[in-house]
């Protein structure tokens, strides 16, 4: 993810804009960084994968006594052996060689051998025996896991997995730019709740004192200062609640940032907004006709679903491979030698004096394929599974669209409205003063305008919140939420 240096944030109030707070939030957020490493994860297990053609070297070395008992034939047949009743024979063995694969799905193997032999039997007792053989062997599958699809069939899934793992990890990342959006209007509305309560309290302060100035003077019953202590209380008490919901939307932002009040005890989000209360200030997201088909290439949920469906393809192509009988053509190639040297028996056998070779066919064929059959069926079924999966995903990816659109045009409708109360309430209350100032009306009806006025203001804020956070849920059913934010998913 693309979004500028992942600072700290520091141990005071910080202004940020929208576009910061949800930048540092990506960068910051341990669920997203946890997705990040899955993702990262899924990479290697394919770096794995790919490592199926590195050639493997392999050696070994053995020592070998053998002392068998001699026949009566086998103790008079030769001059030179007469009365040995024993075959006292020491063996030493070395093998160099590599093994491998190719994408056809043949295995292949050249190696080096050499034989060291001591024996009773030889005419000279000082004299050693050395073989040495080179060769080369290849069994090349002709049905059953015959090609590079079948080679390299884990290759793909995995691959297939970590498309998967990095969409998930877009999923993620989209999700803490929705929630980092929306709490970022929501400290606003809190930031803007106490503020209005704030100034509620000081006009019923003010009122306050005007109510006990006309007492005093005699000009108002002494039960309007009841009324009027009444409403000073009543705001003040708002102002508690405004702050207790101030303090829960910042340990939302806190969490989304993964700070803690030990590490950054005094760090506060404050919101940079001009005029959002009174006027959302939004472009239209997306065409007007109906939902971009081209978004679902930027769907997390769809696309996981397509991905799935391709990896069970993959599965299900290669479960329909393994019911080929097991039919393999065996190649082998080898030169040989016998000399009485380590040295000379590796050069002769380097050489074609003594050519060896073979060619063969090997059928494996179970009588009843059944456990084959019913692993392809099995598979079948999965991919109907994720096929049926994948429509649904697009189904509710268009269906999400359109949901967020109305309510994104509804929000904005609620907001117009509202705009249009809180004119007329602030009217209303003007002309209530003018009525208690000249004696025209009681106390109760001017703090029940000046009641409604601030309540309709409240909800116009709060309509221009939802406005705000249903903007960007419809970006988001759009595919259009990371541009929207200056954000970019690295490769």
């Amino acid at each position: 993810m693309s979004a500028g240096p992942a600072t700290v944030p520091p141990d005071a109030a910080a202004k940020l804009v929208i576009e910061d707070f949800v930048q540092q939030a990506v960068l910051r957020n341990a669920t997203a960084q946890a997705a990040r490493l899955q993702s990262e994860a899924a990479g290697r297990l394919v770096q794995a994968e790919r490592a199926l053609y590195d050639p493997t070297l392999v050696g070994g070395a053995r020592r070998e006594l053998s002392n068998k008992p001699r026949t009566f034939e086998e103790q008079t047949s030769g001059l030179t052996n007469v009365g040995k009743d024993s075959a006292i024979e020491q063996y030493g063995t070395a093998s160099a060689g590599l093994r491998g694969k190719l994408p056809s799905g043949a295995t292949f193997e050249i190696s080096q051998d050499l034989r060291r032999r001591a024996s009773n039997l030889l005419a000279n007792g000082d004299v050693r025996e050395h073989r040495g053989t080179l060769t080369l062997t290849l069994r090349q599958p002709l049905l059953k896991g015959a090609g590079r699809a079948s080679t390299e069939a884990d290759l793909r899934v995995a691959e297939k997995e970590h498309q998967i793992e990095a969409q998930r990890f877009i999923k993620q990342m989209q999700d803490v730019v929705t929630d980092a959006g929306s709490t970022y209007w929501q400290s606003f509305r809190a930031e803007q709740t106490l503020r209005m309560r704030e100034r509620a309290v000081a006009v019923a302060q003010e009122l306050r004192a005007e109510v006990q100035r006309r007492v005093d003077g005699g000009m108002a019953p002494r039960v309007e200062l009841m009324e009027a202590d009444i409403a000073l209380a009543a705001r003040q008490a708002d102002v508690v609640r405004a702050r207790q919901l101030a303090v829960e939307v910042q340990a939302r932002a806190r969490n989304l940032l993964a700070l803690d009040p030990v590490t950054h005890p005094a760090w506060v989000l404050v919101t940079a907004v001009a005029d959002a209360a009174t006027e959302p200030g939004i472009r239209e997201p997306g065409p007007a006709g109906g939902p971009p088909m081209a978004m679902l290439g930027n769907i997390p949920a769809y696309q996981i679903a397509s991905l799935r469906l391709e990896q069970e393809q993959i599965r299900l192509d290669h479960a329909q491979r393994q019911e080929r009988p097991d039919l393999s053509l065996e190649l082998g190639l080898n030169r040989n030698s016998l000399t009485d040297g380590w040295r000379s028996g590796l050069e002769k056998s380097l050489g074609n004096r003594h050519p060896g070779h073979y060619m063969g066919l090997l059928l494996e064929m179970p009588i009843n394929n059944g456990a084959a059959r019913a692993r392809r069926e099995g598979q079948g079924l999965r991919r109907d599974a994720a096929r049926l999966q994948a429509e649904a995903e697009a189904k509710n990816a268009h269906n999400e669209w359109a949901s967020r659109r109305g309510q994104w045009t509804a929000s904005l409708e609620e907001f117009a409205l509202l705009r249009n109360e809180v004119l007329a309430r602030q009217t209303l209350l003007a002309a209530e003063r003018e009525n208690y100032a000249a004696g025209r009306s009681r106390l109760r009806a001017l703090i029940e305008a000046q009641d409604r006025l601030d309540e309709g203001r409240l909800r116009q804020m709060d309509a221009a919140v939802r406005a705000r956070v249903a903007e960007i849920a419809l970006r988001a059913a759009s595919g259009e939420l990371f541009s929207f934010y200056g954000l970019k998913i690295a490769d």
